[in-house]
């Protein structure tokens, strides 16, 4: 019975958006020049028009700063992977304000845990920070750190566990972020197969960095220490790979087979937008990450065009 109401939900939620997601831009024309803005739209839709064209993917992408919105299938559902993990962190220092959550209480590390479809157990490999504190107790503020730094999927579960996948997606509400969901653990194979999976839009995503950055998404302190955690990704690969030295990148990367995603607040020598790039590639093979680098560096070439 559980795993027909679940199917149920997610068959509800998918026919709500199986609607077209066509290129939108929208600015202030009184701080964009409309000849500037033309560039933008064109340069940009080409570069990944011609991505989809070359790779048989289909790109998601969700550019935003204080006075200009590009999205370009903006509003479409991924996989999210774990750029889920974003929205887990968000949720974690919101509960923590409650008092409900102390990003100093212990979780229990443990490696086994429960389908959401019919509670059978699976078993999901930690990285080596947590895969060493196997049946100890660790603080909630680390895992997060791990969770996001590393992607632990382990780190992630236990406190989804704890926050739960309701106040997770109750929370990008909050933020105005309508698209997606968060349904379940990660690494649960049988609601895989039952295609039950957390799925976020690319303007979902980037609503919640503009947040973070803007410290809307929670008080200022832990917004900063948000940004923080964010400011040491490991997995570097993408979004900021080739951008000029001197750019900061607060983001985090997601992939499973046939995607690859990453999602952050981008800091530059004349200002911060906020950028998600998602793919998802028909054919399963997933995009290069040197593709999506090169898109990163012509949307970063196009967009401080517009602010020079």
């Amino acid at each position: 019975m559980r795993y027909l109401i679940i199917l149920a939900l997610v068959a509800i939620v998918s026919a709500c958006g199986s609607r077209q997601y066509p290129m939108t831009l929208e600015a202030d024309p009184m701080r964009v020049p409309a000849e500037n803005l033309s560039r933008f739209e064109r340069e940009v839709t080409r570069a990944i028009a011609a991505i989809e064209k070359e790779y048989g993917a289909t790109i998601g992408v969700s550019l935003k700063d204080d006075s200009l919105e590009y999205n370009y299938n903006g509003d479409r559902l991924f996989h999210a992977a774990s750029t889920m993990k974003v929205p887990v962190m968000v949720a974690a220092f919101r509960l923590a304000e409650t008092g409900y959550l102390s990003l100093d209480q212990t979780l229990t590390v443990r490696t086994q845990f429960n389908s959401i479809v019919d509670g059978s157990p699976y078993e999901v490999a930690p990285r080596a920070f947590v895969r060493e504190r196997i049946g100890e107790q660790v603080p909630v503020r680390d895992l997060i750190r791990e969770m996001i730094q590393v992607s632990d999927n382990v780190a992630t579960n236990l406190l989804l566990e704890r926050i739960t996948s309701a106040y997770v997606t109750r929370t990008m509400r909050d933020l105005g972020s309508n698209d997606g969901y968060i349904l379940r653990n990660l690494e649960d194979g049988v609601a895989f197969r039952f295609d039950i999976s957390n799925k976020l839009s690319p303007r979902d995503l980037t609503n919640i960095a503009r947040a973070i950055q803007l410290n809307q998404a929670a008080s200022s302190i832990s917004c900063a220490e948000m940004r923080e955690i964010l400011g040491g990704q490991q997995h570097r690969t993408m979004i900021p790979a080739r951008l000029p030295q001197g750019t900061l990148v607060y983001h985090k990367t997601g992939s499973i087979t046939g995607h690859r995603h990453d999602t952050g607040i981008v800091s530059t020598h004349v200002g911060n937008y906020y950028l998600t790039i998602m793919t998802e590639a028909n054919d399963g093979d997933s995009v290069p990450v040197n593709v999506i680098a090169e898109l990163s560096e012509k949307l970063y070439t196009e967009w401080t065009f517009l602010r020079e």
